[in-house]
């Protein structure tokens, strides 16, 4: 705590504009905030598994773990990223009650599965950016090509959303 307050206590001195030194101290509060709260995270998952000292209570977490796995994979080939994310949720949560071991032993499978479930909702953006840049492009053409025939543009694209 004296070397994090030392810290900035030097950067609000050597700042010398008043919004940026009120700035810096703010961040530095927020970085020990921040890193207060991570403690805490952690402090309550060792207790957590502390508190499960039966090996069929740690097997039975851990299999809870893995059936949130299998259901967020399902909701993911479903596309139902909501649903997918919450259950990869809920396993992070098992594997703490399992404990420090089984948790370390899945992180990187539930790393890999929030990395493929991210990528795979920035695709669906992408996708749906590309599909709204096709319909635009569409639109462009049809009013030019009613332009070119001496329509007026704006009838043809509301005779063209009447049909659909």
């Amino acid at each position: 705590r004296y070397k994090i307050c030392c810290f900035e206590a030097v950067i609000c001195y050597f700042a010398g504009d008043d919004f940026l030194r009120s700035l810096l101290c703010a961040q530095a509060r927020i970085d020990m905030a921040v890193s207060k709260e991570n403690r805490a995270r952690a402090a309550a998952a060792n207790a957590a598994a502390q508190a499960l000292q039966a090996p069929e209570d740690i097997a039975a977490a851990a299999l809870e773990g893995d059936e949130f796995i299998s259901r967020s994979v399902s909701a993911m080939g479903r596309r139902d990223f909501p649903a997918a994310h919450q259950a990869l949720n809920s396993a992070r949560a098992a594997y703490a009650r399992a404990g420090p071991e089984t948790e370390r032993a899945r992180a990187s499978t539930l790393e890999n599965l929030f990395a493929s479930l991210r990528a795979e909702q920035e695709r669906g953006e992408r996708v749906q950016k590309l599909l709204r840049q096709k319909a635009i492009l569409a639109q462009a053409k049809k009013k030019q090509q009613a332009k070119e025939l001496g329509l007026d543009p704006d009838l043809v694209l509301r005779a063209d959303d009447e049909i659909k």
